[in-house]
């Protein structure tokens, strides 16, 4: 894959790492490394947040992750579409009570902890979101 020194600079992280995988499954050469992805990301002038790449590459990990069109390999942990593999269990949908309120908590920690969980991803979804109608110029 050739690219160009500013290919994903200012651009969203999971557009790019789709376009990656895009361009991977034309090259009929399927799911992707992290330590590959997060190179590649880099050579192309993506511009992670992070002070070190230990922190970069978990924040790379921490996004394909949460994001439901990737998927990672379990035999492998490589990095692929989610529409590759339809047949691959899908990991349970969120209730939209799970993501729209935010549990009532009488101070112990792990429902104080599952609750801001839960409002991060409520969070990421809206982004991902975001991202995705500003990619369709909506």
């Amino acid at each position: 894959m050739t690219i160009r020194p500013d290919q994903f600079f200012g651009r969203p992280l999971a557009t790019v790492v789709r376009e990656i995988l895009g361009v991977r499954s034309q090259r009929q050469l399927g799911a992707i490394a992290l330590d590959e992805l997060f190179a590649t990301m880099l050579s192309g002038g993506f511009d992670f947040e992070g002070k070190d790449d230990i922190t970069k590459k978990r924040t790379l990990a921490i996004t394909v992750a949460k994001n439901p069109a990737f998927v990672r390999v379990p035999s492998s942990g490589h990095i692929g579409l989610a529409e590759w593999y339809p047949n691959a269990k899908k990991k349970p949908a969120p209730t939209s009570t799970s993501l729209n309120v935010v549990p009532e908590v009488d101070g112990d920690a792990s429902e104080i902890g599952d609750a801001q969980v839960q409002a991060n991803h409520q969070t990421r979804l809206d982004q991902l979101a975001a991202e995705q109608a500003a990619e369709k110029g909506e």
